[in-house]
């Protein structure tokens, strides 16, 4: 350490008076009982890794006095401060004291360790006895931390993930720390930021720590787990969704670290965006290059602009492609795709194309509001026998629209003067289509979601033979009446209290349950389960498998019901959401 000693001539003076003495703002004279002491300033701010030297002045007539210094700390950044070094003080007992004329002087030096974090603030106290009499003077002494940090550091995450679903962020430490025991390296956290979810009535509880280890006990992460709050039916947030973070605080025996970390619940949408391509695109190997424009259709109405990735997904034999695969080739909002550049090598290039809202999409986590469309570029050699098919582009389209598929194809070769049939067919979900041997087949859009369609086209040659090529594209069936969520909420009706009749329960008592279905729920059937949770002996329930049960044999007493209401969104028969309810009935 470097010894820094500043001398202040600063006149303040911190009188106190002689405990039972004259109380005075200034010096007392020089009479047996009028003691008076001083520091050379009441306030001091000093740099870590330095020494300071700081000088109490006593005034006792008569008398030489003991002096004893002590530092407390008041404000203190740190976590464990019992694990962190102390500044030190050297002559703390005024062992080392010039006295004259009833003025003694006694000099304490200050030396501060190393710092790192926030500022720290101590109480220097100097506690001076003469005979019986005793005085007390202090200072607030604040201790600078270093910029310099060095050792090990800490990291913070970010997650994005939808509402109502559990996830983790994490603080990640790199390099050794000086003391591995957790108990002297420990975690919290000092400050939350969660007012974007406050602003929309939506409470956001804390996560849980979990310390992580490696195989030499060394901490290296703290994983927060958290469930992300919900979104209350009819509350819309913006399309950036809303972020909470906190601010992550590290310790050992030198270093106070802190870092943030947190979670961002991105705003769900039950309609989505369409992004589309068509299915194949025809490039000859004469060096012709093509740029590719992906067709989005935004029913939100939202303005934000879209984030793309294009990935390289395989390659015919012999071609070199400038990427590997699963590997994104631009974040561009088109593609430009030459052959020679890939090799000039016929055949099918595959790749997908993704699109989303927000650029946080493509961490790897399903968000509802991303989109993708896989397409192949068909390298064909010039001159040959070939037919480029095209089934349109995506459409949006809203329920109970009729909706008409166009094909088309461009014939090369003795292809380019060949009749074309056109064959069409639904992937998924199976639809029935109204002309499919047609370049243009309708269907009615009764049903919200996603559709994709193929088309084979048959170019029958002049010479004899079929020259076939299919194509695909993608309708979305939007609700316009679909609320921003999809939300099941059951209610169990009001409590009741029923009177027996001379110890008999003469009216059935019937319960009626109910739910609201918002956004894709809407319209789905309920499937309802009754049961008791508590009570008497189990009454007969009657009907106990619809949302109206009703029981009639009843003795005096509390009764719990609990109510289920489960749908399959899928219309599937896999019952996977859910809500319950319970209600009291007192019989009396």
């Amino acid at each position: 350490m470097r010894k820094v000693t500043w001398v202040f001539s600063v006149a303040l003076m911190l009188l106190v008076v002689l405990l039972g003495g004259c109380g005075g703002g200034g010096e007392s004279s020089s009479s047996a009982d009028s003691n008076t002491a001083s520091l050379d300033n009441v306030f001091y701010r000093i740099s870590s890794a330095t020494t300071q030297t700081i000088t109490v002045t006593a005034v006792t007539p008569g008398q030489t006095p003991t002096i004893a210094f002590t530092l407390t700390p008041i404000n203190t950044t740190f976590v464990n401060y019992a694990n962190i070094a102390h500044p030190a003080l050297t002559n703390a007992d005024c062992a080392q004291m010039t006295s004259s004329n009833g003025r003694s002087i006694c000099s304490v030096q200050v030396s501060t360790p190393t710092y790192y974090g926030g500022e720290e603030t101590f109480r220097l106290s100097a506690a001076i006895t003469a005979g019986t009499s005793s005085l007390a003077v202090g200072a607030d002494l604040t201790v600078l931390p270093t910029t310099n940090v060095s050792g090990w550091s800490l990291t913070g995450t970010h997650t994005n993930i939808n509402a109502g679903v559990s996830g983790s962020f994490s603080c990640d430490i790199s390099g050794t720390m000086n003391q591995e025991n957790p108990a002297i390296a420990p975690t919290h956290w000092t400050s939350s930021s969660t007012e974007e979810f406050t602003q929309y009535g939506i409470v956001v509880s804390p996560p849980t720590e979990t310390l992580v280890y490696d195989g030499n006990n060394k901490l290296i992460r703290i994983v927060y787990n958290f469930t992300a709050p919900t979104v209350p039916s009819g509350v819309t947030i913006p399309d950036d969704g809303l972020s909470a973070s906190w601010r992550c605080m590290v310790q050992d025996s030198v270093y106070l670290k802190d870092s943030s970390g947190g979670f961002t619940v991105v705003k769900p949408f039950t309609t989505p965006f369409a992004a589309s391509m068509a299915s194949i695109n025809y490039v000859p190997t004469s060096g012709s290059a093509v740029t590719l424009n992906p067709v989005i259709y935004d029913p939100t109405g939202s303005t934000d602009p879209k984030y793309y990735q294009w990935v390289y997904e395989s390659a015919p034999v012999g071609a070199t492609p400038p990427v590997s695969a699963g590997q994104s080739i631009t974040s561009a909002g088109d593609f430009y795709f030459d052959p020679v550049y890939w090799g000039n090598v016929p055949g099918d290039y595959h790749f997908t194309l993704k699109a989303a809202r927000t650029s946080g999409e493509f961490s790897g986590l399903n968000f509802p509001q991303s989109q993708q469309s896989t397409f192949v570029m068909r390298v064909y050699a010039t001159g040959t026998d070939n037919l480029a098919v095209s089934a349109g582009d995506a459409q949006l389209v809203n329920i109970n629209d009729v909706v008409t598929l166009t094909g088309s194809s461009v014939g090369t070769g003795a292809a380019a003067a060949a009749p074309v049939a056109y064959s069409w067919s639904s992937v998924s979900p199976s639809i029935v289509l109204s002309n499919a041997n047609s370049a243009t087949p309708t269907f009615v859009a009764t049903t919200a979601g996603t559709y994709d369609f193929n088309v084979t086209a048959t170019a029958s040659l002049a010479g004899g033979g079929t020259v076939v090529n299919t194509g695909g594209t993608r309708v979305v069936v939007a609700d316009p009446n679909a609320n921003a969520l999809d939300t099941m909420t059951v209610l169990a009706g009001n409590a009741q209290v029923v009177a027996l009749t001379e110890g008999v329960l003469t009216t059935p008592i019937t319960l009626s349950a109910s739910t609201t279905l918002t956004g894709n729920y809407q319209n789905k059937p309920v499937r309802w389960t009754w049961t008791q949770t508590s009570g008497p002996s189990n009454p007969v329930l009657s009907n106990a498998d619809t949302a109206t049960m009703s029981f009639s044999q009843a003795a005096a007493g509390t009764y719990v019901f609990s109510v289920l209401g489960e749908i399959s969104p899928l219309n599937d028969g896999n019952y996977t959401v859910s809500d319950s309810a319970i209600v009291t009935v007192v019989v009396n």
